[in-house]
């Protein structure tokens, strides 16, 4: 689903900026 693949990129993008 979009809306998983959307969160996890997040997820990754807070994993990048911290």
């Amino acid at each position: 689903s979009a809306l998983c693949a959307f969160r996890r990129r997040v997820a990754y993008a807070n994993v990048g900026y911290d």
